[in-house]
């Protein structure tokens, strides 16, 4: 004879079944919707595109100048490498804003 025993419907309400017969299915994980992201990725998948995004602005600001540096020693002159620093200043603050834009924004 099959054994009863309860289980939790797809609805969260306790029932009570045949063994053989029904089996609560698993339940997949559930992730927070914190970012603009689907809900398949994981939390460390996430993070990681935000540290990705974060070091890629980092470097946005940062190789301008470093390129404008060695410009500077290369011609002789000594406003490139500042000026590149802005520059990369500008890019970054640019790509922040795009980042913080929301995606389903229609062009105008």
């Amino acid at each position: 004879m099959a054994k009863t025993i309860p289980f939790r419907t797809p609805a969260g309400r306790l029932a009570v079944g045949i063994a053989a017969e029904r089996r609560a299915r698993p339940r997949r994980p559930r992730y927070s919707r914190t970012m603009h992201q689907d809900s398949r990725n994981s939390p460390i998948g996430e993070a990681m595109a935000w540290v990705s995004r974060i070091m890629a602005i980092g470097l946005m600001m940062f190789l301008p100048g470093v390129g404008g540096g060695w410009l500077d020693a290369r011609l002789g002159t000594s406003f490139l490498g500042p000026l590149g620093f802005t520059a990369g200043l500008g890019l970054a603050i640019l790509a922040l804003v795009r980042l913080q834009a929301p995606k389903n924004r229609s062009a105008p």
